[in-house]
């Protein structure tokens, strides 16, 4: 490794390191429980148990510290109840599209995706088989806090959306830009050119 190539890394970490120690600093001011980061051992359980492979920002942020006030998730937590809980929240929207009434779902063409997903059937049962294709593409989401939740997709860092049923919108660009923006003061810019996110976008 050259001399320049090093210290561009290692002028990374420190900037990586900066965003970190203030996104905790916000939180710890906004009254939110924190514990220490996850180990190395924690989070391949974590990923073992829920199937999912962390992206490399919110793995390293929960490497760094470890919310677990109310409407956060306690990945340290590896009780039944605690693992039954997250893998509802990971999964309930899949379940509300299988079960409930999917007429009031999509009442009509406003709601549905016809550019994505074509025309909207009149039968309930065949709009429910299109829609529940089209969810095939989904990829998993990582809850972050209460309904907000990252995508897993092979992006380092890839955006935050918050997640009510098919209620879907960006909520941060990225994991910093995220925290910044449910937990700072100060009103941004509204969250513009973030990657299509397969399925979860087609509801946005």
């Amino acid at each position: 490794m050259s001399l320049t190539t090093s210290t561009m890394t290692k002028s990374l970490i420190r900037i990586k390191y900066n965003m970190y120690k203030q996104i905790k600093e916000l939180l710890e001011k906004s009254g939110i429980e924190l514990s220490e980061g996850l180990k190395e051992s924690e989070i391949d359980k974590i990923e073992q148990i829920y199937e999912f492979k962390f992206p490399k920002s919110l793995r390293d942020f929960l490497s760094y510290t470890l919310p677990i006030s109310v409407e956060f998730y306690n990945w340290r937590d590896f009780s039944d109840e605690n693992i039954k809980e997250i893998k509802q929240a990971m999964n309930y929207v899949f379940e509300y599209l299988k079960n409930d009434p999917i007429d009031e779902i999509f009442p009509n063409e406003n709601y549905w995706n016809t550019q994505k997903w074509g025309p909207m059937p009149e039968d309930g049962s065949r709009k429910r088989a299109v829609v529940l294709e089209a969810a095939k593409i989904a990829p998993k989401i990582i809850p972050v806090y209460s309904h907000r939740y990252m995508p897993c997709l092979k992006l380092p860092d890839p955006p935050v959306l918050s997640i009510h049923y098919t209620d879907v919108i960006y909520y941060g660009k990225n994991l910093y830009d995220y925290f910044l923006r449910e937990f700072g003061k100060n009103p941004l810019e509204p969250v513009r050119k973030c990657p299509y996110v397969p399925f979860w976008s087609d509801l946005y």
